[in-house]
């Protein structure tokens, strides 16, 4: 049944045996009551603004029906709608402040994969925030060589992380050869940042960024050609319990901040090397370029504080600046807080 002007419903010829009534809204979030069989007088179901995000998939120019829209709200719950016949879709569930989605696209050619689009975006009670995802044909491609002291960089993999006209963010990935070759090939046409990741040298794993863009029918190319021999020891303490995060190498000025990553694929392009972080100790980044970085530890513990403003955690950091030397060994000691 669909309520009045006035928010009045009757539902006739309900089950006897009805025990929960549901209302929905797209502009409020969807709430059920309890229903009893004896209930004579009008039931009242009291909905709440929500914080809405809504939009468009797209491949090519035209809608897409039946397609995954996932959302991941600042509190960490987890959403997900399919797209109707003109390709829009909405989510009215999650709470206000940044949220992450994902977009899927079903293979569009026979031999492709699925496609997944990400996206951010700050939701705010009783607003409607627009976040479209535009896919666009996959034509163009990426070659060349990744090598570490001019070895092939063997178990290596390469990223392409290529911006779209709609702001979001799709993520190609491919492997090393034993040749020290790779080829990305299918992408999209636009503004691509190019990564060189899981480079291990003992526990640490070397990363590179680079700034690609992708053209329509071409193919760009890039090798990756990485030096380094200095070791960095990493004191760390004070990490909070069942706080996870990383100790890593960061290019000078590059804000901790970026670390709050929702998707392992999507790393921050500023990070030179990383070991994970679960518990206080020594941690040896290995392999390093001489040369001026930050050394930092960051982690976010896993549950609420409930002494912060808002009822979520704060992550927990501490940076040191280095000007490493070859062949070199260095203790940095930080204290998280």
């Amino acid at each position: 049944a669909e309520t009045g002007p006035q928010g009045a419903f009757t539902l006739e010829d309900a089950p006897i045996a009805t025990r929960q009534l549901s209302a929905w809204h797209e502009a409020y979030k969807p709430a059920t009551v309890s229903v009893s069989e004896q209930a004579a007088a009008p039931i009242e179901i009291t909905l709440t603004p929500a914080a809405v995000v809504a939009g468009v998939v797209m491949y090519a120019g035209t809608p897409v029906s039946g397609q995954t829209v996932e959302l991941v709200d600042a509190s960490g719950q987890s959403f997900r709608v399919r797209t109707g016949e003109d390709g829009g879709y909405l989510l009215s569930e999650g709470e206000p402040g940044l949220a992450h989605l994902r977009a899927h696209l079903a293979p569009t050619e026979p031999g492709l994969a699925q496609r997944t689009m990400h996206s951010a975006a700050v939701l705010e009670t009783g607003l409607v925030t627009d976040v479209d995802f535009t896919f666009g044909v996959l034509d163009a491609a990426i070659e060349g060589t990744a090598t570490f002291n001019d070895e092939p960089a063997r178990g290596a993999r390469i990223a392409a992380r290529v911006q779209t006209a709609s702001g979001g963010e799709e993520v190609f990935s491919t492997s090393v050869q034993g040749d020290s070759t790779y080829f990305l090939e299918a992408l999209p046409s636009g503004p691509a940042i190019l990564q060189l990741q899981g480079l291990r040298i003992g526990r640490t794993e070397h990363l590179r960024s680079v700034s690609l863009p992708t053209r329509a029918g071409q193919t760009a190319a890039y090798d990756f050609a990485l030096y380094g021999d200095a070791t960095v020891i990493v004191q760390v303490s004070g990490l909070a319990q069942g706080a996870q995060g990383v100790v890593a190498a960061i290019e000078p000025g590059t804000s901790l901040l970026d670390f709050d990553w929702m998707d392992e694929s999507l790393i921050p392009e500023n990070v030179l090397a990383r070991i994970p972080l679960n518990q206080d100790g020594e941690y040896t980044l290995e392999g390093l370029e001489a040369g001026s970085c930050t050394i930092c530890a960051f982690a976010r513990p896993p549950r609420r504080a409930p002494e912060d403003d808002d009822g979520f955690a704060r992550p927990q950091y501490d940076a040191a600046g280095i000007t490493l030397q070859p062949e070199t060994e260095t203790v940095i000691v930080l204290q998280l807080r």
